[in-house]
Formats: C-alpha cells, sequence, structure tokens
C-alpha cells in the first residue's frame, strides 16, 4: 500500500496508511489536528520504516456533530486503539476494509494535548509505547496563552470547531482532563520523551523536573530544532524514532 486511505469510525474521521508486513501501528496525534497534508508526508516516511500508521481527528472537527471539548477527547484515541486491536477500517474510498497490525501500538504525541495521550496510556500493553514530542508539562502554567489559541481558533478555525467558552475554559482550569502524576509513574518505563534544547517554547528545565516528578528516564535531546512538530520531518528524527520503537 503506498497511498494514504480515510475512514470513519464512529465519527472519529482519520487518514491511514496499512502496512501489509508491518506488526506496528504508530497513532499520530496534535491537540488541533488541521495539518492533513503534512500527516500524509509523515505516514509516508513512516511506511519507508515498515511501519502502520492512523491520523485521528477525534469527533469534534469539521467533518462530525459533535462539539469540541463536551468530553474527554481521549474517550477517543482509547477507540481508536481498541478499534486496531479488535476490528478492522474500512476505506472510505473504494470500501474495502483493512486490519491494521497490533503486536505493537505506538502512540506519537506533539506540544500541547500530550496529557490525552496520558489517559490512554494505561490501555497500552506488552511493548506498546509512548512517544512524546517536545510536550508541554504544565499546561495551568500557560492559562493566559491557551485563552489566546482559544481567539485564534475561533477566529481562523471557526468553520473547523466547534465549542463554547465554558468548555474552552473548564478545559484550561484543568477540570477536563489532569495530569495524573502516579499513573504516569507507574508507566514510565512505556513513555519517550524528545526535545530540543533550543525549544523557546518548553523550556528544557521544565521538561526535566517534570521526568524527574515522574520517573521518567528514556529521554532524547536535541539541539537543533527548537520546537518540534510533525511539519519537520528530518530524517534524524524519524532515525531516532525508529530507534525508539
Amino acid at each position: 500500500m503506498s497511498y494514504v486511505l480515510r475512514s470513519n469510525t464512529n465519527w472519529i474521521i482519520s487518514e491511514f496508511l496499512p502496512n501489509e508486513d508491518s506488526d506496528i501501528t504508530l497513532i499520530l496525534l496534535d491537540w488541533l489536528p488541521s495539518n492533513i497534508s503534512c500527516k500524509r508526508d509523515v505516514m509516508q516516511k513512516l511506511a519507508s520504516f515498515w511501519y502502520s500508521s492512523i491520523a485521528p481527528r477525534y469527533r469534534w472537527t469539521w467533518e462530525s456533530e459533535w462539539t469540541f471539548l463536551d468530553h474527554n477527547p481521549s474517550f477517543d484515541i482509547i477507540e481508536i486503539i481498541e478499534t486496531i486491536r479488535n476490528w478492522e477500517f474500512k476505506d472510505l474510498y473504494n470500501s474495502v476494509t483493512y486490519k491494521l497490525p497490533s503486536k505493537k501500538i505506538v502512540v506519537v504525541w506533539v506540544s500541547f494535548w500530550w496529557i490525552v495521550a496520558i489517559d490512554c496510556i494505561n490501555k497500552l500493553e506488552g511493548n506498546d509505547k509512548c512517544v512524546l514530542l517536545s510536550p508541554l508539562c504544565d499546561m495551568v502554567t500557560f492559562t493566559h496563552d491557551l485563552k489566546d489559541v482559544r481567539d485564534f481558533v475561533k477566529q481562523w478555525f471557526w468553520r473547523a470547531y466547534n465549542f463554547s467558552l465554558e468548555d474552552w475554559n473548564n478545559m484550561v482550569d484543568g477540570n477536563l482532563f489532569k495530569t495524573d502524576y502516579d499513573l504516569i509513574k507507574s508507566n514510565a518505563n512505556k513513555i519517550h520523551l524528545i526535545y530540543d534544547e533550543k525549544d523557546s517554547s518548553i523550556l528544557e528545565n521544565d521538561l526535566l523536573q517534570f521526568c524527574e516528578r515522574t520517573n521518567i528516564t528514556n529521554i532524547e535531546k536535541l539541539n537543533w530544532y527548537g520546537h518540534l512538530s510533525y511539519t519537520k520531518r528530518d530524517d534524524d528524527i524519524y532515525e531516532l524514532i525508529h530507534k525508539i520503537i
């Protein structure tokens, strides 16, 4: 399979790329999943390492009638994980179903909202892993910034995300999901963190303090990328993720 397919899992719209020779599936996540073409490039690159991949967009995007932030988005990711393990994904273009490999599931999260990935981590089994790229460890610290982000999303993505001021503030105030440090500690061996020391958004000292508090020891430091995202597709980053997997 060389081209990206599209599925609908109970109104969780996803792009996915199955690989018949793979026993590993990567779930590519971020908090505002709007850069679809970028994810397709990422999935094509991952296919060169013989990995299958899927990039879900949750139930609250422009493609469904759900309301953004009226529920914890981790429920949607858990449903994708369970579908990978137990069911198939149907391509919306050709109506053919595909089974993604489930011997190892790797959840890859970028920047803000990695907390959702942590909420899912107790669903990971055996050799499954969670890779965090430049994670924002303390959301409360960025409360003011996140309210600015709210206004930006409302202005520039008003047709893509339907949410209320009340629901957004509920998230920013830490009521929608919280950092469960005990859960992270008990799963620290499954978590791998990649960051860049020149990241001006997520400071190195904050990340290292977070890792010390949560017993995360699988840490990889870069020094030339700044804040990591799916738009930065340097081969060295892929090689690093490949090594972790």
